[in-house]
């Protein structure tokens, strides 16, 4: 039986300055990856951290394009995984 569980993931952000900020919504997700795969990445793209150290499993962030947030707006980006069929009793995860 294939396992069909799947988790969504809301980020949000609120301007509480005085001024417009540009804002990057950047999720780290290499642990996620281990135990899921990107079921809808939201409209975010999974890149490599190029400053991680080699062999490092938390190297995958989700990130979506900088937007500008006005003084008291909101905003969500979200992203759903799916839980992988096999889980490993032992986990691989090399972070501290």
């Amino acid at each position: 039986m294939q396992n069909l569980e799947t988790v969504l993931h809301i980020l949000s952000v609120k301007n509480k300055g005085l001024k417009e900020e540009e804002f990057t919504f950047k999720d780290q997700v290499g642990d996620v990856l281990e135990y899921a795969d990107i079921f809808d990445a939201g409209g975010g793209t999974l890149n490599d951290d190029k400053n991680a150290s080699a062999g490092s499993t938390n190297a995958k962030f989700l990130i979506w394009k900088a937007v500008k947030i006005k003084p008291g707006e909101s905003q969500k980006r979200s992203f759903t995984i799916q839980i992988k069929n096999n889980l490993s009793a032992m986990a691989n995860g090399k972070s501290n």
